[in-house]
């Protein structure tokens, strides 16, 4: 299955849920895809021995992802949709 992840910002409180659902995916064999500049918001909190695809819009996406899990608030969900 392939995941993609989109979020605007990460928020300190969030770190560790988000690699949380990392883990879980990973666990999972998911295929993970981040978006590129949500990507560059958290490295500092992810394994920088992993290499996560990235995206950098729609359109690079559309048929590579099965779903798509939104990480933020109403504005992140709306932004999310083509």
């Amino acid at each position: 299955m392939k995941i993609a992840l989109y979020g605007k910002t990460l928020r300190a409180e969030s770190e560790e849920l988000v690699r949380e659902v990392i883990g879980v995916l990973h666990k999972a064999d998911a295929e993970v895809t981040i978006y590129r500049p949500f990507l560059d918001t958290m490295a500092q909190c992810l394994d920088g021995n992993v290499k996560y695809q990235t995206f950098n819009g729609y359109e690079q996406l559309k048929g590579n992802a099965d779903m798509v899990f939104s990480l933020g608030g109403d504005g992140t969900v709306l932004d999310c949709v083509p």
